[in-house]
């Protein structure tokens, strides 16, 4: 009955927040970040049933613009990807975030980003592409595939650098790229 107590307790607080939820990435230090409908992302203690801190990651004239994806690097940063079609890279100061990084290239909404194994990031997006992104240095795009006749809906890197991409509703295909291969 007290872990009912408690998740009707996180409910209510989260609700207490507004928007809708979008977005919710379990990070490597025990908290949440919960991106919003309304270009928020919210980093929430769910052990202590607290709001950590809350900010605005991308900015958007429409508030009806959801947060597409959020996902952490291995170096404890943030990626977030948002409707306005870039990736921000925010860095980690005790759980206070700001803005390192900004990429821009995608021309439609941004559907996942993810770290691979040689540091570089991966994106995939409705704009049929999947974009490489060298981020030691540099922070631009390396490589860029036409990958899809339709939208993108996710990508995966399997152990050899392999990708897989999954298109969307009308292109239902999922296909292997050899990441570092011309």
């Amino acid at each position: 009955m007290k872990n009912l107590y408690r998740w009707q307790e996180i409910k209510f607080k989260i609700k207490e927040l507004g928007s809708s939820i979008s977005y919710i990435k379990v990070l490597s230090n025990d908290l949440t970040a919960i991106g919003y409908d309304n270009s928020y992302v919210e980093i929430f203690d769910f052990n202590k049933i607290n709001s950590i801190t809350k900010f605005q990651a991308h900015y958007s004239d429409n508030d009806n613009y959801d947060i597409m994806y959020i996902n952490e690097l291995k170096n404890k940063r943030l990626i977030t990807a948002f409707a306005d079609n870039l990736i921000k890279i925010l860095k980690n100061h005790n759980n206070q975030f700001s803005l390192d990084k900004t990429l821009y290239g995608h021309s439609d909404f941004c559907s996942k980003v993810i770290e691979l194994k040689y540091g570089d990031l991966t994106s995939c997006s409705f704009d049929l592409t999947i974009r490489i992104w060298e981020i030691k240095q540099y922070y631009k795009c390396i490589k860029t595939i036409q990958a899809h006749s339709y939208w993108i809906n996710e990508i995966y890197e399997l152990p050899n650098t392999i990708l897989i991409s999954i298109g969307g509703e009308f292109d239902p295909s999922l296909k292997f790229w050899n990441v570092y291969q011309s």
